[in-house]
Parts: structure tokens; C-alpha cells; sequence
């Protein structure tokens, strides 16, 4: 794997430009059952990620990230970033149950979500036991008449039901 362009990772000098304090952003849904009312999914600072559910689910941003300070990131472009999980199976492994909860808890959080209330114990059991899949369009989920073998939660998309 080589990456799709260089970068500047001269982190010591841009630490002492940007000073000691931590970088934070907060990442934001609208809950489309309360007239878009914003609501709170995390703060991150230091160390900590986003962006992956898009990049690993081909799909458009799931929350609006915003700068709560000045904030230093690294940018992994996605086909650097699919690169990666092809060749780091532990890695692909970890973001997979890290995206699966945070897409659990993001659908916790609002208010008519199925999993509203749910602790975060039982919320981090789920979202290990859970898989997020593919589904392409015009593909049959379930037939009329198979087995109930598991709900489906849409994170993105429109589905007919027939």
C-alpha cells in the first residue's frame, strides 16, 4: 500500500505553533421526528476518530461535525483509508465494532429511535452482536413467507415494503 499523496506529519512543530490544549469537536444529528431538532452525539478530542461510517458504508455523512476549538486533524483520504483496512485486518475489525456502536448509540439518541432508553452496556452488547450490511438497489431483503431471522434497522436508504 502507498499513499495517494504525501503529508506533512511534522507534528512537534505544529504542537508548539497551535500551543498544549486539546482540540474538541462535537458531532451533531437532526432528529427529523422533532422538526430537526439538533441533538448532541459526542465530543471528541485527542486521539479519537470520524468519518468512518461514510467511508466504510459508501454513504453521506451521518452527523455534522463541527470545531469547538482549534482542532488539529490528519485527513486519511478514503481510498488511502480502504487501503488500509484491505491490508490491517485488526484494524478493519476494530473500526467495523466502533462504527456498529456508534451507529447504535447515534439511533439511541433520538427520540423515537427503537433503541431510545436501552443502557450502554446493553447498547455495546448490541452493537458487537450486530452487522451492518450492503444492501444494493432492487435487491429482495426477505421474501413473504421466509423464516424471521433478524430485524433490519435502516441507517440509510429508502426501502418498498410489499
Amino acid at each position: 500500500w502507498e499513499p495517494s499523496k504525501e503529508a506533512n506529519l511534522d507534528f512537534a512543530s505544529e504542537e508548539e505553533e497551535h500551543g498544549d490544549d486539546d482540540g474538541e469537536v462535537m458531532a451533531r444529528i437532526h432528529d427529523s421526528k422533532e422538526n430537526g431538532a439538533e441533538i448532541a452525539v459526542a465530543t471528541l478530542s485527542k486521539g479519537n476518530y470520524f468519518g468512518e461510517t461514510a467511508l466504510m458504508l459508501d454513504i453521506p455523512r451521518t452527523s455534522t461535525v463541527t470545531a469547538i476549538n482549534k482542532v488539529l486533524v490528519l485527513v486519511i483520504e478514503k481510498q488511502d483509508f480502504t487501503n488500509i483496512l484491505k491490508v490491517a485486518p485488526t484494524v478493519r475489525d476494530r473500526m467495523t465494532e466502533a462504527m456498529q456502536t456508534r451507529i447504535v448509540r447515534l439511533l439511541s439518541l433520538m427520540r423515537t429511535g427503537i433503541f431510545h432508553g436501552i443502557s450502554p452496556e446493553k447498547l455495546q452488547r448490541l452493537a458487537h452482536e450486530a452487522t451492518v450490511t450492503h444492501v444494493e438497489a432492487d435487491h429482495v431483503v426477505f421474501d413473504e413467507g421466509d423464516e424471521g431471522d433478524g430485524l433490519f434497522v435502516i441507517i440509510h436508504g429508502v426501502v418498498g415494503v410489499f
